[in-house]
């Protein structure tokens, strides 16, 4: 991030070399987890890269949806997400199928269209399941039984969270825990023993 830095738009010659610089800095902006609202930046690598069917249109349009998502702008992150998934298919790019399927499930869940966000938080997922990156996996995992929880179906999320059993990463422990206790506490009938048993352990 440093390096992007220290090097400005204007300092990029051509088309190509713009387009290179607004797909990095991009990029590294998500890594450090930088919310953007101007799309003026990636737009300059989706109008470049469009049509090519590269790893480079792939992420260009993902970060477009990116910023679209952040900008309350559902529509068009929908359609920038669904042209990013269609180049990672073909090119089998199970990491940021994962990615893109996992936004796919916060669009619809903040539209409250449980069933659909139900069905790309499992695609999530897969995905992440099929790029073999277990942490990515087991929070998609989390994601899931969040979601799970939303649309009521209480038995399911915890069947859902008993695939952490075996995670090492204290971190996913203390969530599933704090996501347990939730759903004894919810689901009918109550179970407040285990639900305080599970805040306990959070």
């Amino acid at each position: 991030m440093s390096l992007l830095e220290s090097v400005s738009l204007d300092d990029c010659r051509g088309e190509k070399q713009r387009a290179e610089y607004a797909l990095l800095k991009s990029k590294a902006l998500d890594k450090n987890y930088i919310d953007v609202t101007d799309d003026s930046l990636i737009r300059l690598a989706t109008s470049y890269y469009e049509g090519s069917g590269t790893e480079e249109e792939m992420m260009s349009w993902y970060y477009l949806g990116l910023v679209q998502y952040h900008n309350d702008d559902i529509i068009d992150a929908a359609i920038s997400l669904d042209k990013s998934e269609e180049i990672a298919q073909s090119l089998s790019q199970y990491h940021y199928l994962g990615l893109i399927n996992r936004y796919k499930m916060e669009l619809y869940g903040a539209s409250f269209d449980n069933e659909h966000s139900l069905t790309f938080a499992k695609k999530s997922l897969d995905y992440f399941r099929l790029a073999e990156e277990k942490v990515y996996e087991e929070y998609a995992v989390l994601s899931l039984s969040l979601t799970l929880r939303k649309a009521l179906r209480y038995d399911e999320a915890l069947e859902t969270l008993s695939l952490l059993k075996s995670s090492e990463d204290p971190l996913v422990v203390a969530e599933a825990d704090r996501i347990a206790a939730s759903l004894f506490f919810y689901r009918a009938p109550s179970e407040p023993d285990s639900a305080l048993y599970y805040y306990s352990k959070a």
